[in-house]
Formats: C-alpha cells, structure tokens, sequence
C-alpha cells in the first residue's frame, strides 16, 4: 500500500472510535456537573472569620440577637429549639406555652428558635418579620430538610459559643416537644453530675455510645470544645449521634447519660394531660392545637 492509502484508512478507523471518546468525556462532565448542583447544601466552612460569614447569607435575620444573652445575665439553661421553616404555629404554641419569656425568666432560662432557608421568598418575609417581633431565632443559608439537621444544631453551637457562652448548661430539643422548665431546672441544679467516662472502655460497633431522642443537656463549657470538633469531624445527617456521639467523645464529654425522665414514649393531646405526665417528665412529645393549652 501506498503511503496516503494507510493514512486514509487508519482515518477511518480512528474517526468513529474518537467521536465515542468526545462523547463520553462531555458525558461525565455532565454528569459531575448535575451531582455538584443537586443534593443538600452545606456552608463551605464553620470557622471563625474577623468578620462573620453568616452576616452576608442570614437571609435578613442577624446572628447576633440583642438583649437575649447579655454579659451580666446569670443564665443558667439555654434552649435550643430545631424548627422547620414553616412551622409558624409550633414556634407561637411554644412562646405561649412552656417558652414564654416571662415565664423562662424566671428559671434564669432562655430559648432561641433555629432555621435554615425556606427556599421559598414569602415564607423568607415571613421570617423576617417573625424575627422583628419576637427575636428569638438564628437562620443560616443552607438547605431546610431533614437531612440537614445536624448542620442545623452545629449552628446553634456555634451561635451560642459567641454570644451565650456563659449559659451554665445547654439543652438541645425540637419544636414539637414540651419541656418542663421547673422540673428540669430543679434536676441540673440538685443532681446532675458532670460526665467523666473513659470512652477507651468501650468499643461500639459502628458510632459511639450517644443519647437518642427529642432533647439532650450539656455543660455551657462545652460549647466552644464542641464548635471546634465539628471542624474536623465529618457531618453525618443524624443529629443526636453527631453531637451527643462523635463530637462528645472527642471533647471527652462521652459516654453520655440517660435519664428515664427524658421519655417521650407518649403524646400528650390537651393540658389536663400535660399536668399529669408534668409531675414526672422533664420532657414531652405533644401533637396539639396551639388553643388546646391556652
């Protein structure tokens, strides 16, 4: 064969196969492209800055709430309440029920509501203006799902480790739930002893030992220790293993303890109901109308 005639036909046999190569490298670009848009949105860094980042996607709600945790309060318990976006309703029921201002004032307690993005520009006014009211929430820009809750919890940590640091202890909970906020605060001051395990002693199968359910409580000592670890310690999206688990175990906080009263083994449905479970349980589930305990 002449010298053209092998050049022309190893074109021919190249064409169709480099044709295929193009198309599967636009391919999984596609593809790569598609999975970074899609899924849950999660902040690029937890860290500290000389100027917050949470001030340029708080979506019109500010990080730093004024007046709920000032220098010269003795606060001796910090709720943090995880609610969804849209709960409007569940949010109201608490502050007309066991998170009143007034009320937790008195136990020296106070509360704060945490949301992340509605997605969605009404709910986001609504927010706000909910925000301009009451001032009792914190919002960052990331997905609101339930996936993302532990990103929801860690920035509460991270809120309360700058601006509410001297809060004695810290309890986590949800906004379906019902504390009891004389009894709680009664068992923290009375009886609850710090934890001082020796996690080498134990050898869990897959997580560390850690406190399921509605609420949990630490020391406000921890709070800085526990913003730190959850830099270095991946996020999985179930909450209480995240906080209570790795992030306890890794600032020594670990195993944690469990109290029979934190049960919420039944739904209290109207407040003849609440008085009765109230004299026991520190905590509750509730699935009622805001009226019903009015």
């Amino acid at each position: 064969w002449s010298r053209e005639r092998v050049q022309n036909h190893f074109r021919r046999l190249l064409k169709p196969r480099l044709s295929g190569l193009i198309f599967y490298i636009l391919l999984t670009i596609f593809v790569l492209f598609s999975f970074t848009s899609l899924g849950p949105k999660f902040p690029s860094s937890y860290g500290f800055s000389s100027k917050d980042k949470r001030q340029d996607n708080s979506k019109g709600v500010p990080s730093a709430i004024q007046g709920l945790c000032n220098d010269d309060d003795e606060i001796h318990l910090l709720i943090l309440v995880t609610s969804s976006a849209d709960h409007f309703n569940e949010r109201q029921a608490i502050r007309s029920t066991w998170g009143h201002p007034d009320y937790l004032s008195t136990y020296s307690t106070r509360l704060i509501f945490l949301l992340a993005n509605p997605n969605n520009l009404s709910t986001q006014r609504m927010i706000v203006e909910e925000y301009r009211t009451y001032g009792d929430l914190i919002q960052e820009d990331f997905v609101e799902s339930y996936m993302n809750l532990t990103l929801k919890t860690v920035m509460g940590i991270k809120w309360a480790s700058l601006h509410c640091s001297r809060a004695s202890y810290v309890m986590k909970t949800d906004d379906d739930i019902f504390v009891n906020v004389p009894l709680l605060t009664t068992h923290l001051t009375n009886s609850f002893k710090p934890v001082n395990g020796d996690p080498s002693a134990l050898l869990p199968p897959a997580h560390p030992l850690f406190a399921a359910g509605a609420g949990y409580v630490f020391s406000g000592g921890l709070l800085p220790h526990l913003f730190e670890a959850s830099k270095h310690i991946r996020i999985i999206p179930v909450e209480d293993v995240y906080i209570t688990g790795h992030l306890g175990k890794a600032v020594d906080a670990h195993p944690p303890l469990h109290d029979d009263r934190f049960s919420c083994g039944e739904i209290v449905r109207n407040n003849c109901h609440m008085k009765k479970v109230s004299e026991y349980s520190l905590i509750k589930k509730h699935k009622t109308l805001l009226n019903e305990f009015m």
